[in-house]
């Protein structure tokens, strides 16, 4: 226990005290830094004050007079020749030093006091609008005192006199009727005006400011002398509405007489209140008819004070009845009578034409900029057609009858802007939603199929125009046309059934044709960039999928007819020869076609003459590709060729083999057309070259080898040899390889699947020693031709070939894994396989090591030596377990026989490596005779005598044949 608790205070009191003694330690350093910096302060003082003493003497020598001798006035008293000349010895200056820079705080000159600069604060951009419409003090009075006084003390007072005068009405006259409430209003509105008049010229801004309430309060006393049952004198709505609108014009007039425009601005918001305020009272067109008018009253005075805000208020204030009876709507208001909607039609028609005639015919527009007359022109329109669509909306009205009338007067409006240039903002903001709105009227006027064939052919329309002007805006709302047109096509086909040459089924197969000439005409109208491009090709692809949909529909069992979906493609690619049309949209449409109609036939290979149409077909759209891009050095053209190679490569193979697989020369076929392919690429064909490759993958990916005979599975390896080695030893037909020529990958994919295709083949159709002897052929041939073009891939395939012999061999020795053969090999077969592969492996591995080669490295040629003898004795080592055999008492010293066999060879050729696999290989003959051979003492005693004479005799070997070996 005690030493635990030693351990305890060794463990946990150690920590303290040493902290301890660091905090000690560090206040005392602390205390030697603090001396430190006051020494180093006091030596900075001295350095500032005192200057250098070397420069003080310097200067105080050059400075200095010399005093005048008695031998120097002498000289000077008389002349001398200058032979006889006396020369006085120089005063001794010392030796001038190189300046030492003296610090910035010794200057003579005194540094300018720095005084920082005043940035003016940013206004928000609220106030120059307030400002404009005289809600805020004008810019030069905002920054001084006594101009802020002056211009909000009047405004104030006036709001708080018309408060005190309301509630001082409403306290006294308490007990008094409503008229002489109302005349007492009166009063005070009239006292509060004339106050204004007064000041008008003494003290303008003052006088025009009370002048302005004054009005405000007479026009809220009108409306109080019908709304408000305390006043109210006034019971007809009529006279109280039109008591308004003389206050009102009665304004206007002020504005006009004193040249004050917020005064009329003052007008304009009052008289669309009261419009919205006869909207209430169910004057119906009345009040649609007064914001009309008010609306025209504000046109002529924005262009009498060329004053934006005018402008602005009067054209967003126009439609106020319209939402404000749909709000009415909203609340269940009882009083609410809704106007004709003829009349409200007639009523936006009019609040829509108004603006864009003023900046037509008139000069209202010239109180705005460009920018704002074009924000203005946008704000109309919207407002119009979105007011009056949720007014026609919610009261049940005629929206078609909204969208062809607002249609038509936008598309007039249009035309007339289009005499000053099409592509003009106001020419594109009328056709944009003229275009719209003549959509949205014949979606919902018509029904049936004739709702997208009526879309089709306004896109169509409106493309000619976009191809005009050259707008992006209206290219954007051509296609927008046609998308919903494609949804409305693909909703009417997904609930029709289709009869071929019925009208139904000619007019569904109209609408790709009508897309591929949009799509044509527009690209080639445009500019052209990557982005559009790859737009219309999308698009192109839909229609395609479209033209496929409909020949299906149109089939009993639902899948596409090929013959006439080839035929359509066709046609619907003759439409790229048409000028002005882009082959681009066209060109991938009928492509999609096509391909369709050969995917159809791979599943169900028909007729000779559905195969002679899509073959011809395929190979004419590959011709036409690599014609108009054959200037073109990108490889993506290439791959667009490359997809009809392989349609028409694919078909064709598909129609033999479904008619010819039964047959024992079938597999000859796949090579035969590679050949073939290759005989035949020439140009203008860029990639046809590099669909050699497909029939020997479709030998592979469907391999029917089990009533082939011995001679057509050799024959068909010996041609895939060809086919192989052809474009080796033919440098034009190497070069006519397009997009498998960087790095030459074309060969890369031959050798690979010659190799794989040959080992279907061996695996399908020989035995288990045939098997091996064809593995062991291809890997001969394959390293001849490494010897031959000097690339690595075919010395990688020798290898791989004979990997794949071995497995022969480990499948039939290793219990279980025999799978993929009918019969186990006879002893004498293992044998025999085992040998053969072990001599060429050995011969293979040998050839590498030895043969001079620039192309492989020393490095691996030693290893490829060192795996084949590995190999070798691997392959050697399961061959004499093999159970057949019965070689058992006997695998120890075979294996220790081959082993020295294998030393031999190393020797007599010069091989390290094998001598070095033999010796390492000898541990599996050594492992096993201690392990399992041995049982007694003087078995093991023998086995020992025999291991030291095997010993002596690999030292014999070596020492016999030491030079060959170094």
């Amino acid at each position: 226990m005690a030493a635990l608790g030693f351990l305890f205070l060794a463990v946990f009191l150690a920590p303290l005290v040493i902290c301890i003694v660091l905090l000690v330690k560090r206040k005392s350093d602390l205390r030697r830094i603090q001396n430190l910096e006051h020494i180093v302060s006091k030596l900075d003082i001295q350095s500032t004050t005192h200057s250098d003493p070397l420069k003080q003497e310097r200067e105080e020598v050059l400075t200095k007079k010399p005093t005048p001798s008695p031998e120097t006035e002498i000289a000077a008293g008389t002349k001398h020749d200058k032979d006889t000349a006396i020369e006085s010895d120089p005063i001794p200056v010392p030796p001038v030093k190189k300046p030492v820079p003296e610090p910035i705080s010794v200057k003579s000159k005194s540094p300018k006091k720095w005084t920082p600069k005043t940035i003016p604060p940013s206004q928000p951009k609220l106030l120059p609008f307030l400002r404009s419409m005289s809600l805020w003090p004008p810019e030069e009075l905002a920054r001084k005192e006594a101009g802020l006084i002056q211009w909000w003390a009047p405004r104030i007072a006036a709001l708080l006199f018309v408060l005190t005068v309301i509630f001082a009405s409403v306290y006294i006259g308490k007990r008094t009727s409503p008229g002489i409430r109302f005349i007492g209003l009166l009063i005070s509105d009239f006292v509060v005006m004339g106050v204004g008049f007064y000041y008008l010229k003494r003290l303008p801004r003052f006088g025009t400011a009370l002048f302005a309430t004054g009005l405000v309060m007479l026009y809220v006393t009108c409306i109080a002398g019908y709304a408000a049952p305390p006043v109210r004198v006034i019971q007809h709505p009529v006279l109280g509405i039109a008591l308004q609108f003389l206050v009102i014009v009665a304004i206007f007039v002020s504005s006009l007489k004193l040249e004050q425009r917020g005064i009329a601005l003052l007008a304009l918001v009052l008289g669309y209140l009261s419009s919205i305020f006869s909207a209430h009272e169910g004057l119906k067109e009345s009040a649609l008819l007064s914001s009309l008018a008010l609306y025209l009253v504000g046109l002529l005075f924005a262009r009498r004070f060329q004053w934006a805000p005018l402008l602005s208020i009067s054209v967003l204030g126009v439609y106020l009845p319209i939402p404000a009876l749909t709000a009415f709507g909203l609340i269940g208001s009882r009083v609410l009578i809704l106007p004709h909607e003829l009349s409200a039609l007639a009523f936006l028609l009019v609040s829509a034409s108004l603006l864009p005639a003023s900046k037509r015919f008139g000069k209202s527009h010239n109180a705005l900029s460009t920018e704002d007359s074009k924000k203005l022109a946008a704000i109309n329109t919207t407002l119009c057609l979105g007011f009056g669509y949720l007014y026609f909306r919610m009261f049940d009205g005629e929206l078609v009858m909204f969208y062809g009338s607002m249609g038509i007067v936008f598309a007039v409006w249009a035309a007339i802007f289009a005499q000053e240039s099409l592509r003009s903002f106001f020419f594109q903001l009328f056709f944009l939603k003229a275009v719209a709105l003549a959509a949205l009227w014949a979606t919902n006027y018509f029904s049936g199929d004739i709702r997208w064939f009526a879309l089709i052919i306004e896109a169509l329309l409106v493309s000619w125009v976009a191809s005009r002007s050259r707008a992006v805006w209206q290219e954007v709302a051509c296609l927008l046309i046609w998308f919903v047109s494609f949804v409305l096509v693909q909703r009417s086909l997904a609930q029709s059934s289709l009869v071929i040459g019925s009208f139904d089924w000619f007019l569904f197969l109209s609408y790709p044709i009508l897309a591929c000439i949009l799509f044509g005409f527009l690209l080639h109208s445009m500019p052209e960039k990557r982005l559009r491009k790859y737009i219309y090709a999308f698009f192109a692809v839909l229609v395609g999928f479209l033209g496929g949909d409909v020949f299906r529909m149109s089939s009993e069992f639902g899948y596409i007819l090929p013959f006439e979906t080839a035929l359509y493609a066709g046609v619907l690619a003759l439409l790229a020869f048409v000028p002005r049309l882009k082959a681009l949209p066209i060109g991938v449409a009928s492509s999609i076609l096509l391909t369709l109609a050969n995917i159809r036939f791979w599943s169900s290979p028909s007729d000779a003459i559905t195969l002679a149409a899509l073959v011809g077909l395929s190979a004419a759209f590959a011709y036409g590709i690599s014609r108009h891009y054959q200037n073109e050095p990108k490889k993506r053209y290439h791959a667009i060729e490359f997809v009809f190679h392989f349609s028409w490569i694919t078909t064709l193979y598909a129609y033999l083999y479904n008619d010819y697989q039964t047959h024992d020369w079938f597999p000859l076929i796949a090579p035969v057309l590679s050949l073939g392919i290759l005989f035949a690429a020439r140009r203008p064909f860029r990639s046809m070259a590099d669909g050699h490759i497909i029939p020997i993958a479709y030998l592979i990916a469907y391999p029917n080898f089990d009533d082939s005979s011995y001679f057509s599975s050799l024959a068909t390896i010996a041609l895939l040899g060809v086919v192989l080695t052809f474009p080796q030893w033919s440098k034009s037909v190497a070069r006519q390889f397009s997009l498998t020529r960087k790095m030459q990958a074309w060969r890369i994919l031959s050798h690979l699947l010659v190799l794989i295709g040959a080992s279907v083949i061996s695996y399908q159709s020989f035995e288990w020693l045939g098997g091996i002897l064809v593995h062991c052929l291809v890997a001969i041939g394959f390293f001849a031709l490494w010897r031959q073009h000097r690339r690595g891939i075919a010395l990688m395939a020798s290898e791989v070939s004979l990997f794949l012999a071995s497995i022969y061999i480990v499948q039939a020795v290793i219990p279980g894994s025999n799978s993929l053969f009918q019969n186990l090999p006879w002893g004498k077969e293992m044998l025999q396989g085992a040998l053969i592969l072990c001599l060429i492996s050995l011969t293979i591995g040998y050839a590498a090591f030895k043969w001079p080669q620039r192309y492989l490295s020393n490095r691996a040629k030693t290893s490829i030596a060192y795996l084949n003898g590995f190999g070798s004795f691997a392959i050697m080592a399961l061959a004499l377990s093999y159970t057949d055999l019965s070689l058992d008492s006997y695998y120890t010293p075979l294996t220790a026989l081959f082993c020295l066999g294998l030393v031999a060879t190393g020797i007599a050729l010069k091989c390290k490596p094998y001598r070095l696999v033999a010796i390492i290989g000898l541990l599996l003959p050594l492992v096993r005779l201690f392990v399992y051979d041995i049982k007694e003492t003087l078995y093991r005693i023998i086995a020992f005598a025999a291991l030291a004479v095997l010993s002596v005799l690999i030292g014999f070997l070596y020492h016999k044949f030491q030079t060959r070996i170094e």
